[in-house]
């Protein structure tokens, strides 16, 4: 069964304002929302070393399609395995509007959740009934790539943000303020 699989994480992120990274936890083996199961021992960085890209909501996001970050800085990969989890640093670009204003939200608390975009090496994928539900468990996969997303967002936060009309003294760019409306309360 080839298919792409997800992780979201909601995360406690802490923003490096300095140099403009953020890392995180983007894998853990924690059952996801759509019942599934990645083990992080099983994943592999082979392709992920030759485009180590950071993308706001796995580039599905017509507004903001291009990567926002890196998880490579001066030639070197930020992506380790620890113990039962997979963690990775995101260097995002003050040059790129979209980048540096997703970095603002996460350094304000407002994003809150990584992603993690795997494909199942073939004829790996398992099923286990668990809790009165089947759960599907990724043991080996490659990354594609990584994300921050919104499944963490706080809705207040968003509102404020949009109200304001400003992330971080500039304005909002049209294309972020396009993926948080969304997100915001309705009134």
């Amino acid at each position: 069964e080839m298919k792409n699989t997800y992780e979201m994480i909601g995360a406690n992120l802490v923003a490096n304002e300095v140099d403009l990274s953020v890392p995180a936890t983007i894998c853990t083996p924690a059952v996801d929302r759509e019942d599934e199961s990645i083990v992080p021992e099983g994943v592999l960085f082979n392709d992920y070393t030759r485009n180590p890209v950071v993308l706001w909501e796995h580039g599905f996001c017509p507004e903001i399609p291009t990567p926002i970050a890196t998880s490579e800085r001066d030639g070197v990969l930020h992506v380790r395995r620890t113990p039962g989890q997979i963690d990775a640093t995101a260097f995002f670009s003050e040059r790129d509007k979209n980048s540096y204003q997703i970095f603002g939200l996460i350094a304000d608390k407002i994003i809150r959740a990584t992603s993690i975009h795997v494909i199942p090496h073939h004829g790996t994928v398992q099923r286990k009934f668990s809790l009165g539900k089947t759960i599907t468990v990724y043991p080996h996969s490659d990354l594609l790539e990584w994300s921050f997303g919104c499944l963490g967002v706080n809705p207040e936060s968003v509102a404020k943000v949009l109200n304001l009309g400003k992330i971080g003294g500039d304005s909002i760019v049209e294309s972020v303020r396009k993926t948080l409306t969304p997100w915001a309360p309705s009134v």
